[in-house]
């Protein structure tokens, strides 16, 4: 993870990257930093729908950006718990 941080915040279009909350389903990071963009792994979509459902509670409405795989053969979430 923290390799992806530091190849994403050398790109020119990217302000920050903030590590999501520990706690699924928290929040807490979203409320605090009030992002203009959210951006999420391509295998991230129940993640996605979840966030899309609560942000409806807030008084403000982030982008949501699904980022394509990053060397999936190596990175993929089924490589690493093995």
């Amino acid at each position: 993870m923290h390799e992806r941080c530091r190849e994403l915040e050398q790109e020119k279009i990217i302000d920050e990257v903030i590590v999501a909350d520990n706690e699924l389903g928290a929040w807490d990071v979203v409320k605090k930093y009030r992002p203009d963009v959210i951006a999420l792994g391509y295998d991230q979509q129940a993640l996605k729908e979840s966030l899309e459902t609560n942000l409806m509670h807030l008084d403000f409405h982030p982008e949501i950006k699904v980022l394509g795989a990053h060397q999936p053969e190596k990175y993929h979430n089924s490589l690493l718990e093995s």
